[in-house]
């Protein structure tokens, strides 16, 4: 059993390898800066840009939709409703990949879900259902991180694994760094977080739509 296993592994990995890089062997540099891996950065990019944007604002958009005089220790606990409920969602989703053998619907799907969930935060006013919203943009998105982290070995040959894995964090990194500063000056402009919160869900949406350019096959292989 172990030997057949091994076997099929091997075979997977080699036909991965067929798939991502025929022809001509490239340099780790051009396979890195490819179109499938820079689209499937520029996702997580956003991808990781939702969560900054959610783990620095929450306090203050909770402060908003709350009654006044809310003790701080209140808000405090309502801010980290999103990330309890994500720390239980990620590795029953990733589990629930597995078992599917299924990826692109299971990262794609989930942060269009978080697009839309961030749309719906934003126009609503109803304090439970804004709050609600923010979990499952919170949960979606961060659940799908782990599945995304195996799309590089997808579209690199092994050789360009750990670049690729180091250059789809840094692209993380970056979004990281850029959201908090896009809802603060979307904040201060429109004297609310709506249509900050809009323009997330807009971010996700294209990150994740751009993904739709990256062959499937490749995706659900690695």
């Amino acid at each position: 059993d172990r030997a057949a296993l091994e076997a099929a592994l091997k075979r997977d990995a080699e036909e991965r390898e067929a798939m991502v890089a025929p022809g001509k062997r490239e340099s780790v540099l051009n396979l890195v800066l490819s179109r499938n891996m820079l689209i499937l950065s520029f996702c997580f990019g956003c991808m990781v840009a939702n969560f900054s944007a959610l783990g620095g604002w929450m306090p203050q958009i909770v402060r908003d939709i709350v009654a006044p005089g809310t003790p701080y220790w209140v808000i405090g606990f309502i801010s980290a409703i999103p990330s309890l409920c994500t720390i239980a969602a990620i590795p029953l989703w990733s589990r629930h990949s597995d078992r599917r053998r299924e990826k692109f619907w299971h990262s794609v799907g989930a942060v269009f879900v978080g697009a839309v969930a961030w749309e719906v935060a934003a126009i609503s006013h109803v304090p439970v259902i804004r709050m609600a919203a923010l979990v499952v943009a919170s949960v979606t998105t961060i659940a799908a991180w782990p599945i995304v982290f195996t799309m590089p070995a997808a579209v690199l040959p092994r050789s360009a694994h750990a670049v690729g894995i180091a250059f789809l964090n840094t692209v993380g990194i970056g979004g990281a760094a850029i959201s908090p500063l896009i809802m603060g000056i979307i904040r201060d402009r429109t004297g609310s977080f709506s249509m900050a919160m809009a323009a997330m869900g807009v971010i996700l949406a294209v990150g994740a739509g751009l993904v739709f350019l990256v062959p499937r096959r490749l995706l659900n292989a690695g």
